[in-house]
């Protein structure tokens, strides 16, 4: 008898203990009831056990075995390769955010020494020079009061003499 052609896979699964709980409680069910099934399993379980016994697994040295673990993972592609302990450490996002980070902390840090520092000694002369201007200001300022009141003077008196000659004309 041959087995159920959808139970193949379940079948193989169980052969070789692979098989999770929940589909190991519906094989076994199935198998209670379908006796292909049940004759493939005990062929299979038979021919594995012979080949156990009469071809035992080579025994392979530390160093046959890292090259052929290092031949595979040549072969396989970028993304199935194992990591490097900074790639587990820190994903590619993650190493991207520290790194932005730590160059905004570097330059707030820098305009904050900037902003702290104080004049230059080119700035603080310019800094004493407006003083003294402020200061003869204010020591002026009554005089430039004057001088304002006697330019606002002029101006009403030239007015009062324009329209005085027009009305002469």
């Amino acid at each position: 008898m041959k087995a159920c052609i959808d139970r193949e896979e379940a079948l193989l699964l169980d052969v070789y203990g692979e098989l999770g709980e929940e589909e190991k409680a519906e094989w076994e069910r199935h198998l209670e009831q379908c006796s292909g099934c049940r004759e493939e399993r005990r062929k299979m379980l038979r021919f594995l056990g012979r080949i156990r016994t009469e071809m035992p697994a080579p025994s392979w040295s530390h160093e046959k075995a890292g090259a052929l673990s290092r031949a595979i993972r040549r072969g396989l592609p970028d993304g199935e390769k194992g990591s490097r302990w900074w790639e587990r450490m820190f994903p590619s996002r993650t190493l991207a955010a520290l790194a932005a980070a730590c160059c905004v902390v570097v330059l707030t840090g820098w305009l904050a020494l900037k902003w702290f520092e104080g004049p230059s000694p080119d700035e603080s002369r310019t800094a004493d020079r407006m003083t003294s201007e402020d200061i003869e200001i204010i020591k002026n300022l009554e005089i430039l009061e004057d001088l304002e009141t006697l330019r606002k003077l002029v101006q009403v008196v030239d007015h009062a003499d324009a329209n005085s000659e027009s009305s002469e004309i």
